[in-house]
């Protein structure tokens, strides 16, 4: 058995990542998915309507602990820039980037391509197991602390882990009241970070780790030391307040740093009933907009309440009561969405807390 995750690339059709479990031997399938086939992070089936992707476009295999990719297709497969022969296994190793089909210049809305990069785990590696549930756990690179940790922690990356989070937070507390963080405040808060010696957060903030394992570690410890300390500062009202507002901070800082199939792949998960504005509605709309709707820009209709700071800054446009929300600016309905969850969470803490007082 293994383990390929694939991941999307720039400048790509854009699709979730996908966690694909390979059995020795058996090809796995990865082209267009047909009307009546289901698309998911966990089958290699693309929810496109390029023509440049066929439904049987190659096949990835796992081979006596080697990994391989052939191609099938009418328009071609990619490995690292090359295209391959048709029919040929190539070998696969992890970091490779694979395209199915080419871009069309005459055509592009309709001859769009996938590209991704492979990340490969054999059942032989020692990490294999922690990778696969790891990926299960944490679909995406940004977490809204929805789940509560039921992973086992010991004792002393629990204290690190809480320590680290709580140095990282005094930091983005002298920073002031707001979340829109300039560069120049960026700056700053990565060269406090480093100062402090709080290389871990620096990791998890600019995604730099250096394995999926060394991932799995960073986003297990970011997830167990939110929820200590959110139990930590639901004391009273002050204490709980400074908590969400850095936060909050700490939630827009990663934004900043994510890719756009990153920041793609969140909304994706966290907010998949949200409309996307179509290219007929922006060109509508483009001419009467200010400049605040351009037709070359991803939009999500969300409704006012969910974005007053982007309202009180006059910087988007509405209509009918939709705020078109381009993707950048999509960490506000983030923010807005992760506070309400917080601040219940928190009352649930206090609510215990104040339970548990009355029965001792």
């Amino acid at each position: 058995m293994a383990v390929a995750i694939l991941k999307c690339e720039d400048p790509s059709e854009y699709f979730l990542t996908k966690t694909l479990i390979l059995e020795d031997k058996i090809p796995q399938i990865l082209g267009r998915a047909l009307e009546t086939e289901n698309v998911s992070s966990f089958n290699g089936l693309f929810d496109v309507e390029s023509l440049e992707i066929c439904n049987q476009h190659c096949f990835l295999m796992c081979t006596n602990q080697k990994f391989f990719i052939e191609d099938t297709s009418i328009n071609g497969t990619y490995l690292n820039g090359h295209k391959i022969d048709k029919n040929i296994k190539y070998e696969v190793i992890s970091g490779d980037v694979i395209q199915l089909g080419c871009e069309s210049f005459s055509m592009p809305e309709k001859f769009k391509f996938i590209t991704f990069s492979v990340k490969l785990f054999t059942s032989e590696d020692a990490d294999f197991f922690k990778v696969f549930s790891h990926k299960k756990l944490y679909g995406t690179p940004l977490q809204l602390y929805r789940e509560t940790p039921n992973f086992e922690c010991s004792l002393s990356i629990l204290h690190k882990s809480v320590i680290n989070r709580f140095e990282a937070l005094r930091i983005l507390d002298e920073i002031g009241n707001t979340i829109l963080l300039t560069e120049k405040q960026i700056h700053w808060i990565l060269s406090k970070l480093r100062e402090k010696g709080l290389l871990d957060i620096i990791k998890l903030v600019l995604g730099t780790s250096n394995s999926y394992l060394e991932e799995s570690n960073l986003q297990n410890a970011d997830h167990i030391s939110h929820f200590v300390l959110s139990i930590a500062c639901c004391r009273n009202y002050v204490m709980k307040k400074w908590f969400l507002d850095q936060e909050k901070k700490l939630l827009f800082l990663r934004w900043k740093f994510l890719s756009k199939p990153e920041k793609n792949e969140i909304v994706s998960e966290f907010f998949s009933k949200l409309k996307e504005v179509t290219k007929h509605e922006k060109m509508e709309v483009s001419n009467t907009s200010n400049g605040l709707v351009v037709s070359s820009v991803k939009y999500y209709k969300v409704f006012f309440t969910n974005v007053s700071v982007l309202m009180a800054n006059r910087v988007i446009y509405m209509k009918d009561g939709n705020c078109y929300v381009s993707l950048d600016d999509m960490i506000h309905v983030i923010v807005s969405d992760f506070t309400k969850y917080l601040k219940f969470n928190l009352e649930v803490c206090i609510f215990c807390n104040f339970y548990h007082t009355l029965n001792t």
